[in-house]
């Protein structure tokens, strides 16, 4: 016992010259910065030039969350892990336990949970889930969702600065109940591009209509610019059927049973401007029946095309003249698309031409056919 005592103490007597020969002597670490030096030690720095693809070692902090000549021992250095005025000391196993305690505490304290923030794909903004703001006495915005869909770099030219670039992002907002709002807006910094976009949004709020809660109330076909779109409505239990920003805009909405096809161009701002209108335009059957003067009704081709009606007009709008049906299809309105070529025969001329998508109510179908069709099986060729 007596020569482990021996031996720390002539340790005690090196170490506190060591210290009073490294305060006489010059400091080089306090002339060079912390980059240069990791530089000097880094196995690979970067390379510049067109074309490199030099990977530079990130910079770490060695020392983060460590104390300088802390170790199991608990022993307190002066000028390392205790002040310099302190003396040379070991603390008890109790001491000990209480210090490891504490510095767990403290290191808790800076501990984050690792969240993976993703949208659609890990390349793109698009598809990330943003806060929507906090409630206030008026209004509250605990039902709402918000969804980034595009964040996108744009410029502008100005005659003494030069191109000017600025982000410009898009984002939608619902409740899943009716209510959705999109907005776009500018910034320099992404950040307040999307708190701008997201306000305006909900400046910007429009109410939708749904059958039964979960669907369109008809099919139809809309274009807008070299956008088409076809929208279905599905039965229930279908699900959604469409562009992925389509997809989050009818989560948004409330949309569950729809299939969407999409023609054309698909940039984000002709997609987005395409659905809103296919979707604003639409009619409840009710408010077709008052406009038409007609029942609604609607064949149930589960019970063998049985007639359900769906809506009856008002008294005062209801009409007794029969529709006319091979009229009001020939007067529609026709949206016309460019097909690209199917294959490079010698006929692929002929398949550049348009083709016409009609929007309304399709051809009746015939429901009976006349006797001498019906009969045709049982004449013979020797019949006069």
């Amino acid at each position: 016992m007596q020569s482990v005592t021996k031996k720390f103490n002539l340790f005690k007597v090196a170490f506190a010259s060591a210290i009073q020969l490294t305060r006489q002597r010059h400091d080089f670490i306090n002339q060079v910065t912390a980059t240069a030096l990791w530089n000097s030690v880094s196995p690979t720095k970067k390379r510049t030039g067109r074309g490199k693809r030099g990977q530079a070692r990130k910079k770490v902090d060695l020392g983060r969350h460590k104390v300088l000549g802390e170790n199991e021992l608990g022993i307190e250095w002066p000028g390392l892990n205790a002040k310099t005025e302190n003396k040379l000391y070991k603390r008890t196993r109790t001491e000990q336990q209480a210090y490891v305690e504490d510095r767990e505490k403290f290191k808790q304290g800076f501990r984050r949970e690792k969240t993976v923030v993703r949208g659609w794909t890990g390349a793109q903004w698009g598809g990330l889930r943003i806060p929507a703001p906090e409630s206030t006495e008026d209004n509250s915005f605990e039902d709402f969702q918000c969804v980034l869909l595009q964040a996108a770099r744009v410029a502008h030219r100005d005659k003494t600065v030069g191109r000017i670039y600025r982000l410009r992002c898009m984002v939608a907002v619902g409740n899943g109940k009716g209510v959705m709002g999109i907005a776009g807006s500018t910034s320099a910094n992404i950040s307040a591009a999307v708190r701008k976009a997201r306000n305006k949004a909900f400046r910007r709020l429009h109410v939708i209509e749904r059958y039964e809660d979960r669907t369109v109330y008809e099919d139809m076909f809309v274009a807008h610019h070299r956008t088409w779109m076809q929208i279905r409505k599905q039965p229930k239990g279908y699900g959604l059927h469409c562009h992925r920003a389509v997809t989050d805009i009818c989560k948004l909405i409330g949309f569950k049973d729809m299939y969407v096809k999409t023609f054309g161009s698909t940039t984000m701002l002709n997609l987005m401007k395409c659905f809103l209108k296919g979707i604003l335009k639409q009619e409840t059957y009710q408010q077709k029946a008052d406009r038409l003067g007609y029942h609604v009704v609607e064949l149930d081709p589960r019970r063998c095309n049985y007639p359900v009606v769906l809506a009856s007009p008002k008294k005062e709008n209801e009409k007794t003249v029969p529709n006319d049906e091979y009229t009001e299809y020939m007067n529609q309105e026709l949206l016309v698309r460019d097909v690209k070529k199917q294959n490079k025969s010698s006929w692929s001329h002929f398949y550049k031409a348009i083709h016409s998508n009609n929007r309304g109510i399709p051809v009746p179908k015939c429901p009976w056919l006349p006797e001498e069709l019906t009969q045709l099986k049982y004449l013979s060729l020797d019949s006069s």
